[in-house]
């Protein structure tokens, strides 16, 4: 297995690595971004699932995720082998994130009941088992990759932008088996072949190319208790993980809505990849802009200003009434700019506070750090879904059936009130941290003296 690609000059990583790393993000972005936009109105107007069953699958899936993220993040960080301690998780993943992406957009045609309820529980299950053995270890291995202020930030940039790439691919499937297929399971199974192909391909492309880095750092001992007794401790943690949730609840509450709201609001269901497209492409053009402001302002100013731009576009959402296609695209466009600078930031910030936490306990945990992330992230695209469900089931809404006046405004709810809220305390709440360019310096120059005392 060959070696990473060296990294350019001035501390630079080479472009050609950093696309090695990023590349699986458009598989499991599409995978995990159709579970959050399509599998609830898929469920329920396909497979004719009651909402709130369906709800209540995904929520529970996430109770399941407050035990296996943290163990994957401590077994990765403790992982001992001729491969590093990431890429042996990545490739184990293969298999099982084939298999639950199978089960929940194919299952058999002839089950009905409590016996396809039981096997949507185990297909989600396995998925998102599988997406933690994953996403836990990939995380880490990137923040892995520099340990340089800025240049973890041009890493995530990277990433981030194949996976919000990923957001529109997720809408044109959507649309197609929604709104354009004549058979909406037998287009949802071949919608399952293609993902499969696609994650499996860069997975494999990704542990090939990618080297660990040896000097990455102190490696972790401490158990699975310990090290989440470190990452509570950890003060810029706290605030770091609640503000992300915060915000993940607003792109979760938009991605679970956009199928329902373009459909049965704006009366414009077909249009639906348009309307993602708004959100994907001005993200993707700002993506530079992004890296520039973040080197200018700091990456946690301008993560409080997305915030704040997210606000505006999420009640300008929530106001509008069938007819107003174009000016949703408008608002969701405007959205993009926030939503991709917070999900940038936020991955570069907490290598930042991992940096941290070296300093305070002479590890390096990024597994553990990086587990809270995920169980973070894949929580509020549990309760968005979740919300949704019992949102049209308290209205009456039964599957396959018309959505009326009370579900609607669920969703105006669930796709601008809430999480306009949410960012106005996000942003608020970034006010008291403090981990800032000029902090993470001194903190990564006692770091670098330590390293020099071992070595001598």
């Amino acid at each position: 297995m060959p070696t990473s690609v060296p990294s350019s000059g001035s501390g630079r990583l080479a472009l050609s690595e950093i696309l090695a790393f990023a590349v699986p993000s458009l598989g499991l972005g599409f995978a995990f971004l159709l579970n959050a936009m399509l599998l609830m109105k898929y469920a329920t107007d396909v497979l004719l699932i009651a909402p709130a069953t369906m709800g209540a699958i995904l929520l529970g899936a996430r109770l399941w995720d407050a035990v296996s993220d943290p163990l994957a993040g401590n077994l990765s960080d403790r992982t001992r082998s001729r491969m590093g301690r990431r890429r042996p998780w990545l490739l184990a993943a293969i298999v099982p994130l084939a298999i639950g992406t199978w089960m929940i957009w194919s299952p058999p045609l002839g089950l009905e009941g409590s016996g396809l309820i039981a096997w949507m529980v185990a297909a989600v299950l396995v998925f998102y088992t599988a997406v933690t053995m994953f996403s836990v270890p990939y995380y880490s291995l990137g923040a892995e990759l520099s340990p340089d202020y800025h240049e973890r930030t041009r890493v995530f940039a990277f990433q981030q932008g194949l996976q919000i790439s990923a957001t529109l691919g997720a809408g044109v499937f959507a649309a197609w088996v929604l709104f354009w297929a004549d058979d909406a399971r037998q287009a949802a199974a071949q919608m399952a072949l293609i993902l499969i192909v696609v994650m499996s391909s860069s997975i494999l492309l990704t542990v090939w190319r990618v080297r660990e880095r040896v000097e990455a750092g102190p490696r972790a001992e401490r158990k699975l208790f310990s090290a989440m007794r470190d990452v509570y401790a950890n003060p810029h943690a706290r605030i770091l993980y609640l503000v992300y949730f915060i915000e993940s609840i607003g792109g979760a509450g938009m991605a679970s809505s956009a199928a329902y709201y373009t459909d049965h609001v704006l009366k414009a269901g077909e249009y639906l990849p348009v309307f993602m497209a708004c959100y994907v492409l001005p993200g993707l053009l700002l993506l530079p802009v992004v890296l520039k402001l973040s080197r200018r302002f700091g990456k946690v100013r301008l993560w409080q200003v997305a915030l704040l731009a997210q606000v505006l576009a999420f009640l300008c959402l929530a106001t509008l009434q069938e007819g107003d296609f174009l000016l949703a695209c408008l608002f969701v466009g405007f959205l993009s700019f926030g939503g991709t600078a917070g999900q940038v930031m936020a991955p570069s910030i907490q290598t930042d506070v991992v940096d941290y936490d070296e300093l305070q306990t002479g590890e390096r945990k990024e597994g553990a750090y990086f587990a809270v992330r995920s169980f973070v992230l894949k929580a509020s695209f549990g309760v968005g879904p979740a919300m949704l469900g019992f949102v049209l089931s308290s209205a009456g809404f039964e599957p396959g059936g018309e959505i009326g006046e009370d579900a609607i405004f669920g969703m105006r709810l669930l796709i601008g009130y809430f999480p306009a809220i949410g960012a106005l305390l996000g942003a608020a709440l970034l006010v008291k941290f403090k981990l800032t360019a000029e902090e993470h310096a001194r903190i990564r120059a006692e770091l670098d003296g330590r390293a020099e005392i071992n070595v001598a």
